[in-house]
């Protein structure tokens, strides 16, 4: 770098600011954006599964108390009149005790996703290797400074720019690490697994051939 005269070092300037530096702030803040959508949408599904679950077992156990502890509408013998108002309460309180038991599943399959992707790490290095490209733009270069502080000032700038790169995607070596819940839970099923005691089956004897005639005169 210190043999380019000054037009070449603010060509290279210009070519790094704009293909390099700003393609790489562009890309943390559509990253950023886009991990805070993911993360916020599975948290409100994570909520919305709870309040479901918990609503439809309270919502089945005032049914239950209203027309089948307190009334006596439902109890059998169920009126004629009464048949299809019983009838839709049953088929309520079914679909309600099915959504709180698959509700929680649900939430609790986002659960894991959430885990998985570590949306909230990655908003978290991205911020800051955000922050941290912002700190290396500042020493860019200046059209004022002459020749030698425009030269080091370049250098700092680029090495600084991509030192920030490099910290992100060391950071990668980290993020794709197997989450903890996923490794106690591959633990746990291997161990049960060898717990197992798998029954010995025998192989049956091969079929005899029926006596003949003769083989029972000479028996």
């Amino acid at each position: 770098m210190d043999e380019l005269d000054r037009n070449r070092m603010e060509a290279i300037y210009r070519i790094f600011d704009k293909f390099a530096l700003e393609d790489t702030r562009v890309f943390y803040k559509d990253t950023i954006q886009r991990h805070r959508r993911a993360a916020a949408q599975v948290n409100f599904i994570r909520a919305f599964a709870a309040f479901l679950a918990g609503f439809s077992a309270a919502l089945v156990g005032l049914i239950v108390q209203s027309v089948y502890v307190s009334g006596s509408a439902c109890l059998a013998p169920v009126a004629t009149d009464q048949m299809g108002y019983c009838q839709f309460i049953n088929v309520v309180i079914v679909i309600l005790m099915v959504l709180a038991i698959v509700a929680p599943a649900i939430g609790g399959a986002f659960s894991t996703l959430a885990d998985l992707y570590q949306w909230d790490r990655q908003i978290s290095l991205y911020d800051e290797s955000l922050k941290n490209l912002a700190v290396a733009d500042a020493r860019s270069p200046d059209p004022e400074m002459d020749d030698a502080t425009y030269r080091a000032a370049l250098k700092a700038y680029s090495l600084g720019s991509l030192t920030v790169m490099y910290d992100e995607a060391a950071q990668w070596g980290q993020m794709i690490r197997t989450p903890v819940q996923i490794e106690e839970f591959i633990r746990r099923s291997q161990e049960r697994a060898q717990s197992v005691q798998l029954p010995i089956f025998k192989a049956p004897d091969a079929p005899r051939p029926r006596p003949t005639g003769e083989d029972e005169a000479v028996g």
